[in-house]
């Protein structure tokens, strides 16, 4: 009776999932073989990063060109006193403003 009971749900739900697929072309289906293959997605990662490597080694063999740029404030000023004869005189050592730069 358990028997007779299991065969006529599964007689009567088998169906409603038949009807429930999708119909799908052979077209539709290679592309979707091909876009969801793993093997093919590492190959196209593959020649992707070949093509990245490609790029890395010519910028290489490119000419470099290096520079550097520096600006400093100094708000303390050294001053130099000195006597020149029977004169006190203070002479500033430095800039306010220091800049350079270099290639």
């Amino acid at each position: 009776m358990v028997r007779l009971m299991l065969i006529v749900i599964i007689g009567s739900v088998l169906p409603q999932l038949a009807i429930a697929q999708q119909q799908v072309t052979l077209k539709d289906a290679l592309t979707f073989a091909l876009q969801n293959n793993t093997k093919v997605r590492n190959a196209k990662l593959d020649i992707e990063g070949g093509r990245y490597k490609v790029e890395e080694v010519r910028a290489q063999a490119l000419p470099q060109i290096t520079g550097n740029v520096g600006l400093t404030y100094n708000p303390i000023i050294g001053q130099l006193v000195a006597n020149f004869g029977g004169q006190t005189q203070a002479i500033k050592l430095g800039q306010n403003w220091n800049s350079t730069a270099g290639v």
